[in-house]
């Protein structure tokens, strides 16, 4: 009776072991059926090869910030981005319009991320590119100006003409936005060196430049601003609903279907 018993609970602990492993079978399959098709249906771009091969002359302790922020996250609308005919990409200023409907922008993605710098931005272009826009406004180099990089503006400059190339090369019409003043915090004389860059690589390759909004020019701190408060700037940098207005209506005088 007892071995009887014994053969009776052993059948049923290999039947659960048997039916833990089917089930766990399953949602493994139902798992990578999922992904399988999520990628099918719901193709996100992926970046591709580094376009230039630069020798990094970087501090140890900085590098390129990760992941990047896009107007839509949800799968199913960036998969119907196989084309975005008109891009606005750059750093956090750009990244945090969030949702450009808000203020009325129709055509045009935003497409940004907090703490881009100059060259990182260059190593990111395919992911711009798989995009196959006609026509990209940027915004990168603030960061820069505000002593994250490693290099001078210079060469912020050189890596900025070589995304400039790089657009024109795919038959993609670049526009060059002018960083804006910032706080006093920002290095005053980087910006001035880099955006003069800017406007002779306008010149020299017949691009339309868009000139630094002078009411984002600040003659206090990040910390004075952030206690003392701005209409437009929560710190001098990063802009309120009202800052947004007015940048996107100065753009607009420039760009007239940045809507």
């Amino acid at each position: 009776m007892e071995n009887t018993h014994k053969k009776n609970t052993k059948k049923k602990q290999i039947l659960a072991a048997s039916t833990l492993i089917v089930v766990i079978a399953f949602l493994i399959g139902m798992l990578s059926g999922a992904l399988y098709y999520r990628e099918a249906l719901f193709p996100i771009p992926q970046l591709g090869k580094i376009v230039h091969d630069y020798k990094l002359r970087q501090n140890p302790e900085q590098g390129c910030p990760v992941g990047v922020s896009i107007e839509l996250k949800d799968l199913r609308a960036i998969s119907k981005f196989n084309q975005i005919d008109k891009i606005f990409w750059g750093d956090s200023l750009v990244e945090f319009v969030q949702d450009g409907r808000f203020y009325g922008i129709q055509n045009y993605r935003i497409i940004g991320k907090s703490g881009q710098l100059v060259y990182c931005s260059l190593q990111e272009i395919d992911y711009i590119l798989n995009f196959k826009p006609d026509t990209v406004i940027i915004y990168v180099g603030g960061n820069d100006a505000d002593g994250q990089s490693w290099y001078g503006p210079e060469e912020a400059g050189a890596y900025y003409e070589e995304i400039i190339d790089t657009l024109l090369s795919n038959n993609i019409k670049p526009i060059i936005h002018l960083i804006h003043g910032s706080a006093s915090s920002r290095n005053k004389d980087y910006r001035e060196k880099y955006n003069n860059i800017l406007e002779s690589i306008g010149k020299r390759k017949n691009i339309l430049v868009i000139p630094d909004a002078p009411e984002f020019s600040y003659n206090k701190t990040w910390g004075e601003i952030r206690r003392e408060g701005s209409l437009y700037s929560y710190d001098g940098e990063h802009l309120k609903p009202e800052g947004y207005k007015l940048w996107i209506s100065h753009i607009r005088q420039y760009v007239p279907d940045f809507e």
